[in-house]
């Protein structure tokens, strides 16, 4: 899936999720690929591609994301 191309079916996909559940799960991989899963309850993408959460508690999820492969 194209991240740019198909940001609307991303940003849809996300808020059907986020109605029907009310939280969403983040997967993310660390410099090993070794999977993590985290529970976010507050997601929300911008139409820029860009996207934020309030948790703080999600420590290995932030650390996967900002830390190069």
């Amino acid at each position: 899936m194209n991240i740019i191309t198909e940001w609307n079916k991303i940003r849809q996909h996300f808020n059907n999720s986020f109605r029907s559940n009310f939280h969403v799960s983040i997967a993310s991989v660390d410099s090993e690929n070794n999977p993590t899963v985290t529970p976010i309850g507050s997601l929300f993408l911008n139409s820029d591609q860009t996207g934020f959460f309030f948790e703080t508690s999600n420590y290995k999820c932030l650390y996967n994301i900002f830390t190069p492969l």
